[in-house]
């Protein structure tokens, strides 16, 4: 009995006090690593660098950090049966993640541990970004005791090449209205510096290897102004490096560039549709369409499959997302005889999405089953679909992942153009055309999301409660994930704030708001009377569309400088930015 109890009193000093792994610019910690896991831990390394040049070697060390997995580090694995995790560990499924601090070997230890290669990365992540304290030349952290499991196995971002500005030099180059910019052959041009792709997107898959974010859908994924091929390939071995999958967008049929987005390509759909106008789509009239495919011919099936096969084998993608007609529909004799043969009231669209899809998710997955195949349907699901799913719902391989438009699903989290907060929206009486125990057909399901982008014009909006309450309510009713917006910058801390909402209510949505306020915002913002004010200034602004100003912008700006003279100097610079939004960005 006096054994355990000494042991419980060792325990429990233990817990309350810190971690020290820098103390006065000298590194007390070593960071051993698994094979496979250098990648995070060199961004750990990295972090403790920041204060101390040299970290010593493990036999010297005061603190012995273990980051890894199981497999790929045989001294964690030691360290965690010493700890009593190991089996604990051992249970973790891809993506999860365990945080541990204790005793091995005389040594104060911690434990970074994946159920995979990407849950290591995710808690190297978490611990760097929201455990370890700076405070002049000295790094510590309290003790560690946590378990993450990821809810919604797809959270990614949407993103168009030309639109993404996360590199600041070029972000004023997208925001020229449309008819002022030159003709061009690609939908959307690109008119920055060629490094600027590199720039920008290297910078969104780092945001999103730090926050749990593992699918970038990717459109314009290739174009000869930005690179083409090779800048590409670039893109793909830095993201996997990251454990961020590269989701090339893929227009099959029209506008969009097929596979090559822009430039004289063999799979560029604009270069094939002017070389063989006898193999385009037809309007009502019989004419031809420009920039179009018939994918009831079998020449242009034959060119899907060369293309998917060219995608696969000369990128290491994760998967591609499929666009197909866009609500348009072609006439060509032999796509009108062909729904003549469906069954059922569907639309015209809807049997081409049924008869199309299936043949090009299949040659998609042929190429790389493990890949992750969505097509997109461009709405939302309805009540008279429980009765009646559309025909594509039954006619795609099971594996294939639909991505459902829930923006219009959701206008009493997010208002629709034209409309602000009224009354009724702020005592959550808005009428919502979600309703509850409403389950969306078929196998897969991805919520799509048009918020917090340039696009919509809601770039300037807080969309916290928003994203955490899509996140709930897509999970509730079966959806494995979601995907919005990651074009600008988290450099606005309305848009900072906004994207670590998506990120960590889509891994778990049954995080509660204490828990992310403590754990996220209060690490950022500089403790929880801060995290609180930061919170109350998004909620009262809101996702507010450009020109929409919300009530009582001095009274919030008044918030934030209490929330800057409430907060310690590390984090005085974010409340400095958030002044600057209020008051120079916000307005205009």
């Amino acid at each position: 009995m006096r054994c355990c109890f000494l042991l419980l009193f060792a325990a429990a000093l233990l817990q309350g006090e810190p971690l020290r792994f820098v103390t006065g610019g000298k590194a007390r910690v070593a960071v051993i690593h698994g094979a496979g896991d250098e990648f995070a831990a060199g961004r750990l390394a990295a972090a403790f660098r920041r204060y101390a040049a040299n970290l010593p070697a493990a036999s010297s060390a005061a603190v012995t950090l273990y980051l890894g997995t199981l497999s790929s580090n045989p001294q964690l694995a030691a360290a965690a049966a010493a700890l009593g995790c190991r089996d604990q560990i051992a249970g973790l499924p891809p993506e999860g993640y365990l945080m541990r601090s204790g005793r091995h070997g005389g040594r104060e230890v911690i434990l970074l541990a994946g159920g995979d290669r990407t849950g290591a990365i995710y808690a190297a992540a978490d611990f760097r970004l929201y455990h370890l304290q700076a405070s002049g030349n000295n790094v510590t952290a309290a003790p560690v005791n946590l378990v993450e499991i990821p809810k919604m196995k797809y959270r990614w971002f949407w993103n168009w090449d030309t639109r993404t500005n996360w590199d600041l030099l070029d972000h004023d180059a997208v925001y020229e209205p449309f008819e002022r910019l030159p003709r061009t052959d690609s939908v959307r041009a690109w008119f920055k510096r060629p490094e600027a792709f590199l720039n920008n997107m290297k910078l969104v898959v780092d945001y999103m290897s730090d926050h749990k974010l593992n699918g970038l859908i990717l459109w314009g994924f290739l174009r000869d102004h930005h690179g083409g091929v090779e800048a590409a390939r670039a893109l793909c071995a830095y993201a996997n490096e990251r454990g961020v999958r590269i989701i090339p967008g893929v227009g099959i049929d029209r506008h969009y560039g097929g596979f090559y987005h822009e430039g004289k390509h063999e799979f560029n759909l604009e270069t094939r549709a002017a070389a063989h106008p006898e193999l385009r789509s037809m309007d009502k009239n019989g004419q031809a369409e420009p920039r179009t495919l018939c994918l009831e011919l079998a020449e242009n099936r034959d060119w899907l499959r060369r293309g998917f096969e060219w995608l696969y084998r000369t990128f290491p993608i994760g998967g591609v997302n499929i666009e197909f007609a866009e609500h348009s529909t072609c006439y060509n004799p032999a796509c009108v005889a062909a729904r003549r043969k469906q069954p059922g009231p569907d639309t015209d669209f809807a049997k081409d999405l049924a008869r199309i899809a299936p043949y090009v998710i299949g040659l998609a997955h042929r190429q790389d089953p493990k890949s992750w195949i969505s097509y997109v349907t461009y709405g939302g699901f309805t009540e008279e679909m429980r009765a009646q799913p559309p025909l594509h719902v039954s006619a795609v391989p099971e594996y294939a992942i639909c991505q459902w438009t829930l923006t219009n699903m959701l206008v009493d989290l997010v208002p629709p153009r034209g409309q602000s907060r009224g009354p009724r929206w702020a005592e959550g009486l808005a009428p919502a055309a979600w309703p509850e125990g409403l389950r969306p057909p078929g196998r897969h399901s991805l919520g799509y999301l048009h918020w917090n982008a340039f696009y919509t014009r809601t770039q300037k909006g807080f969309f916290i409660d928003a994203y955490r309450e899509a996140a709930r309510r897509a999970w509730r009713h079966g959806f494995e994930g979601l995907d919005t917006y990651g074009e600008e910058s988290p450099d606005f801390p309305n848009v900072e704030l906004s994207y670590l909402a998506f990120a960590e209510f889509t891994f778990n949505p049954d995080l509660t708001e204490a828990d992310f306020l403590r754990r996220r915002v209060a690490p950022l913002y500089g403790g929880e009377e801060a995290a609180r004010l930061v919170l109350e200034i998004a909620s009262r602004v809101g996702p507010v569309r450009v020109g929409q100003t919300p009530p009582d912008l001095p009274g919030i700006v008044e918030l934030a400088y209490r929330g800057r003279r409430a907060a310690p100097d590390a984090a005085k610079e974010r409340w400095d930015r958030m002044i600057h939004y209020l008051e120079n960005i916000l307005p205009r």
